[in-house]
């Protein structure tokens, strides 16, 4: 499986993707609406994070772990947190591992 990185998210914004998962009865579709890389992204940190508009969420959509599906990027494993009821959240931050 491959990581979301900051690249990868540029690439979706703008775009569809589904997430689904056991707590919802049924996919959502949700608009990538922008990606903010930030400040502490650098050499050592991949640090941003990807606002999704989910239009009319379901009221059941709650913070957890989705499966994240779009023609570009598939990852099983991706921690959503809603924002309000038509936005939420993923948030990465991770410290860059050289070889």
């Amino acid at each position: 499986m491959t990581e979301l990185t900051l690249s990868i998210a540029k690439k979706l914004e703008g775009k569809t993707v589904t997430l689904s998962g056991d707590t919802l009865d049924e996919s959502v579709q949700a608009k990538v609406a922008e990606v903010t890389q930030n400040t502490s992204n650098g050499d050592e940190w991949e640090c941003f994070s990807v606002i999704l508009d989910l239009g009319e969420a379901p009221p059941e959509f709650n913070q957890g772990v989705y499966a994240f599906d779009s023609d570009e990027y598939k990852n099983e494993n991706i921690f959503v947190s809603p924002n309000s009821f038509t936005e939420c959240e993923i948030v990465v931050s991770r410290k860059i591992v050289k070889n």
